[in-house]
């Protein structure tokens, strides 16, 4: 019976898979290979397994497999030639302990306290019931077995259910003929049977012995012990009182005495069987002779199908094929197959199942719960399915090696494209790179690692290191396919494109990206209405031939029943024909006997009674004799010699008789005229009948020939059923692609959507469409897709009214870059390239309580002397910015880097000039204003000393939204660490002009730093570094250079310029500038130095510049917050 489930629910797991049931045919492959699993270990308890909610494997291994491929040797012999309604009852299944985690289901549901108790019970009913199928060498291999399972575990069992096995071993040792191991077991059996005190075990086990004891020669013995069970019997009293057991796999178990007749009776040729338990009873054996025993001992044939061969192999006579000869003819002959063909396998019933039961197993069931797996999006667990399946000891790595290569492939491509759609793209690319890497190299993945799928793995190899010659190597066109396809999207991913090869952060607008989806929804759902219109018309056409072919179909067999109506009718007038020349001819032979009848039958009937006169001696005169007869006639007495008298009598009665006759025949003629009338009558009619038959047939040809022209005119028709369809099938394939388009556009709506709302909205799906057309094979049944997809655009119009609370300001803030990153600066004054990183920080500082701080434009100023042409460079922001939350926390937008070139074009001025590209967002539009700057002004592009340009100014205009508990959270947090110093950089040359030209007269430098010189929302300065940098004119060294620095109150000191010209507070000479307010008057002194005197005169014009970066600590004046 578990043979023919396993075979009907894999039977059953096709069927649901065809018909797209994954979930019903993924639980009937699981419960098939779990009942495959529970041949192994007999308590695992199949439905609990399969009803777990856990996805476990249920393992493979070598060892499992080779313990499969016992079962099914033994097995061969347990099910010939008829299937057993229960386990399998095989003597050795496996030696492999079972999983720890499946352990569990060995114990599920009501079980024997003792697990050795069931081991036993389970043993002699599953003997018992081979013993009723003719098997008794199965029975006993299936009854030692346990028996020696159970004494090897030590485990402790109840005396009663061993003495029943050793009882049952007994019985069945007779049955083969085995004496000497008979009187063994039931021995034994009498030993159990009375350390369990049961009198009617010992006197079944004395019985068993006196038998064994009697085909061993000894019949005093045996006679003995003949009446010892008996007596054991008669003490144990009539149990007929009990009731009758229940049915125990096997057979039936009784309590009733008559069947231990035997043992009473002294028979030798009937044993006795216990079956044990909590349903104990016992059952009779009648015991074979020789002849019996032969023909029970023939031997089967058995054939196994693989492919197109049929291998033979001989089952029981007690000598069943060994496990190398079954894997070496069933499983190690396939490894070898050159053909798919060579490895089919039918399970067309028990041998079929059986012999593949570890094909079953170890492969095919592995294959295709990977199978439903896959298509159901759960690749972890479908990959895990076609792995163990590589594993199979047996896989033709030739054929099957691909196959499974392939089903890998494509899983991690489905995983990764499902990860890849899902904005999962590290994810994504995991699962792609296990077939090849970013780089285009070979992976370190079980695609290639794995020993199994080595001929599929060289081939996937040729491909990538070819992958950029042309052409590419010729391969496994599904292997090619998946790894060029891996290695598309792997490229896709570092572009930063999406799933669709689209920018992961769209330039268009939101509002612009809804409506273009929408407009393709719309003609996706437009489209699919003419699906179904053209679709109801071409059903309804092909109603109308159906009815056209069934009105031709029924004209054609009026026809035909029309003719056979005339046929019948020309019968019918043939037969009423025939039956009035009857009736005439009946008429006229009537007549004619009547005529003949009236002329012979007076001398007749004279001739009989002259006879009678004559023979009496009397003469006969008719006269006389008439008037006798007339007087009779007349009721008068008549007198004369007797014969005379006989005469008249004999005369008399012939007159009556012959008066009778011919009325009679005078009658007859006249009812046979009657009948002719009729059967003219029926002649007429029938006429009458064939000629409305002819009309008849002449009307339903008349019939089909116009329901035979209105089908064919109907298939002269422009638009046939045909015609329909096909436009059918065009317009849906119009509207999938719609909708594939209009799915496209709402996930790039989608991601602008959440970029301008700063969301994490995950509305539109990846596919759309409803199953409501009536389901066939291969048919896709899904419908209304678009308006499901509209439905979902519209939820984002819906969600930003419901949403946003708050209008969004606008704001403008003009970075000095000379001023705010002066390290930046002066590095650009003299590369051209300037690179610096704004903080969220100090946009909360200037504008406390907004957030969403969004870009809308950017403009550059460069200050300075600069030619008229202006400046020519770019400007670059993106990749990743940052804005503010109104949590006060910071967040990212991801998206591409944008460029804008540094021209002469200015917004305010030129912009009328260009017209703005529709539902484009501009340049920087979006982006979060805590971003890494670059801008570069190519110095082969600009005829300019970078050192006359004295600021760069960028004007960024953005939107942001107040929140006041926001506000209130910036202005009370403390300053961080460094926001309290400050850097300012001076030059003289040009911001203190007269201090420059007054040291071209005196020498010194002296230059004040007022109230006005730092900002006023600042106080309490103190210095914390100071430098100085001459700079000197072309041609000159600014090195050695002396100078005499003084503060505001005093300090300073004499110092000398290192190769730079560079002097500072980190020095001794000059850290007693440090701390000091830096208001006041400075004074620098040029002493002296070789590359800027002459014979010790001091040349000022070699000296181009003096520049001051002053870094001070300061606190802010008090904050009033509101």
């Amino acid at each position: 019976m578990r043979l023919q489930q396993i075979e009907l629910l894999i039977g059953q797991g096709d069927d649901a898979f065809r018909r797209s049931k994954y979930v019903e045919a993924l639980q009937r492959y699981k419960e098939a290979r779990a009942r495959i699993y529970g041949i192994l270990y007999p308590g695992f308890d199949v439905i609990s397994h399969a009803l777990a909610a856990h996805d476990r494997i249920l393992p493979t291994s070598v060892e499992i497999e080779r313990s499969l491929i016992g079962a099914s040797v033994a097995m061969f012999g347990v099910v010939r030639p008829e299937q057993v309604d229960r386990q399998p009852p095989l003597a050795h299944v496996t030696d492999v302990p079972i999983d720890r985690e499946l352990a569990i289901f060995t114990r599920t549901g009501y079980r024997e306290r003792v697990s050795a108790d069931a081991r036993i019970q389970e043993a002699s009913s599953n003997g018992i019931a081979l013993l009723r199928e003719n098997k008794p060498d199965q029975a006993f291999s299936v009854m030692q077995q346990a028996l020696a399972t159970v004494e090897a575990d030590g485990a402790a069992v109840d005396p009663a259910l061993l003495g029943a096995l050793e009882l049952n071993l007994g019985s069945v040792a007779l049955q083969l003929r085995d004496a000497e191991r008979a009187k063994v077991h039931s021995e034994n059996a009498l030993r159990r049977f009375t350390q369990s005190k049961d009198t009617v075990g010992r006197a079944q086990a004395l019985h068993v012995s006196a038998i064994a004891t009697r085909r061993l020669g000894d019949n005093d013995g045996a006679g003995q012990l003949f009446d010892r069970a008996a007596t054991e019997l008669a003490e144990a009293g009539p149990p007929a009182s009990l009731p009758v057991a229940a049915t125990l796999a096997g057979g039936q178990a009784s309590r009733d005495p008559v069947v231990l007749g035997s043992i009473a009776q002294r028979n030798g040729s009937i044993a006795t069987l216990r079956i044990p338990g909590r349903t104990d009873g016992w059952s009779a054996l009648v015991l074979d002779d020789d002849l019996q025993l032969q023909q029970v001992g023939k031997p089967w044939t058995v054939g196994v199908q693989l492919g197109e061969d049929l291998t033979r192999f001989e089952v029981g006579g007690f000598a069943d094929p060994s496990a190398d000869e079954f894997v070496a003819r069933i499983y190690q002959a396939r490894v070898t197959k050159e053909r798919f063909a060579d490895l089919h396998i039918k399970l067309d019933g028990p041998s079929s199942t059986t012999a593949h039961l570890t094909h079953l197993y170890a492969y095919a069931l592995l294959v295709k719960l990977g199978d439903a797996y896959h298509v159901q999006g759960l690749f972890q667990q479908a990959e895990d399915h076609y792995l163990q399946a590589a594993g199979y000891s047996f896989l033709n790595q030739a054929l099957e090696g691909p196959v499974l290569w392939t089903r890998l492939a494509r899983n991690a491509v489905g995983w990764g494209h499902a990860r890849y759609k899902g904005g999962d793209l590290p994810g994504a690319a995991d699962q792609y790179s296990k077939l090849i890497t970013t780089a285009g190299t070979v992976p370190a993945s079980f695609l290639y690692d794995t020993a199994a799928l080595t001929t599929p793995a060289d081939d996937a190899r040729t491909l990538i290191v070819n992958l950029l010659t042309r052409p590419l190597p010729t391969i496994n066109w599904d292997i090619g396919w998946a790894v060029l396809t891996a290695h598309q999207f792997l490229q896709q991913i570092a572009d930063g494109l999406d799933f669709y090869g689209l920018a992961l952060s769209p330039i268009h607008t939101f509002e612009y990206l809804q409506s273009i989806a929408r407009g393709f929804a719309q003609e996706a759902v437009q489209a699919e209405r003419e699906f179904v219109n053209f679709t109801s018309r071409q059903e309804g056409e092909e109603a109308t031939r159906r009815d056209l072919e069934s009105a031709s179909a029924m004209a054609d067999a009026e026809v035909q029943a029309r003719q056979e109506a005339l046929a019948s009718a020309h019968e019918d007038e043939s037969a009423a024909r025939n039956a009035l020349t009857l009736a005439v001819t009946r008429r006229n032979q009537a007549q004619t006997q009547h005529d003949a009848y009236a002329a012979s039958s007076s001398t007749q009937i004279w001739a009989q009674a002259a006879a009678a006169a004559l023979g009496g001696g009397e003469d006969a005169l008719y006269a006389e004799i008439s008037e006798l007869a007339d007087r009779l006639d007349r009721g008068e007495t008549i007198q004369g010699p007797g014969p005379k008298l006989a005469a008249a009598q004999i005369l008399r009665a012939g007159r009556r008789s012959r008066a009778y006759e011919l009325k009679k025949m005078e009658d007859t003629i006249v009812e046979l005229a009657r009948a002719i009338t009729i059967a003219q009558d029926q002649v007429d009619s029938a006429v009458r009948r064939t000629a409305a038959a002819e009309i008849a047939v002449e009307a339903a040809k008349q019939r089909a020939e116009m329901t035979k022209a209105s089908l064919e005119a109907f298939d002269d028709e422009f638009f046939t059923p045909e015609s329909w369809q096909r436009m059918a099938d065009v317009v849906r394939d119009i509207s999938r692609s719609y909708l594939f388009r209009a799915i496209r556009i709402a996930q790039l709506m989608e991601r602008a959507y959440n970029f301008e709302n700063d969301t994490t909205l995950k509305i539109i799906k990846d596919d759309y469409g409803h199953g409501v057309a009536s389901p066939e094979p291969g048919r896709d049944v899904r419908l209304l897709g678009g308006d499901s997809l509209l439905d979902d655009i519209d939820a984002f119009t819906y969600h930003a009214v419901t949403t946003k609370t708050r209008k969004a300001s606008r704001i403008k803030d003009v970075i000095s870059v000379s001023e705010d990153f002066p390290a930046q600066f002066e590095k650009f004054r003299r590369t051209g390239l300037l690179s610096f990183e704004t903080d969220l920080y100090e946009f909360d500082r200037l504008h406390p309580g907004f957030y969403g701080q969004r870009i809308e434009e950017v403009e550059v100023q460069v200050v300075g002397i600069l030619p008229e042409g202006g400046l020519n460079g770019t400007l670059s922001l993106g990749g990743v910015t940052r804005f503010r939350r109104k949590d006060g926390t910071a967040a990212e937008r991801v998206h591409e880097v944008d460029t804008m070139a540094l021209s002469e074009f200015v917004v305010r001025n030129d912009g009328f000039l260009y017209r703005a590209e529709t539902g484009v967002r501009g340049l920087f539009q979006g982006f979060g204003v805590g971003c890494t700057w670059v801008m570069h002004l190519p110095k082969r592009s600009n005829a300019v000393d970078f050192r006359r340009i004295f600021d760069v100014q960028i004007a960024v205009y953005y939107t942001a939204r107040f929140d006041n508990v926001l506000r209130t959270s910036v202005l009370t947090t403390d300053p961080r660490p460094d926001e309290l110093v400050r850097v300012r950089t001076y030059g003289l040359r040009y911001d203190f002009p007269d201090a420059w030209f007054a040291f071209y007269q005196a020498g010194a430098m002296q230059f004040t730093l007022d109230r006005f010189s730092l900002p006023p929302n600042q106080k309490d300065f103190a210095v914390q570094t100071v430098s100085f940098r001459l700079v000197p004119a072309a041609g000159f060294s600014a090195e050695g250079i002396e100078l005499r620095i003084s503060g505001p109150d005093g300090a300073g000191g004499v110092v000398t310029t290192d190769a730079d010209g560079v002097v500072s507070t980190e020095g001794a000479d000059l850290a007693g500038l440090v701390g000091i307010d830096p208001l006041g008057d400075w004074t620098v002194d040029v002493l002296g130095g070789a590359a800027i005197t002459d014979n010790g005169v001091l040349r000022p014009e070699r000296i181009y510049n003096l520049q001051v970066g002053l870094e001070y600590r300061f606190a802010y004046v008090v904050e009033e917050v509101v």
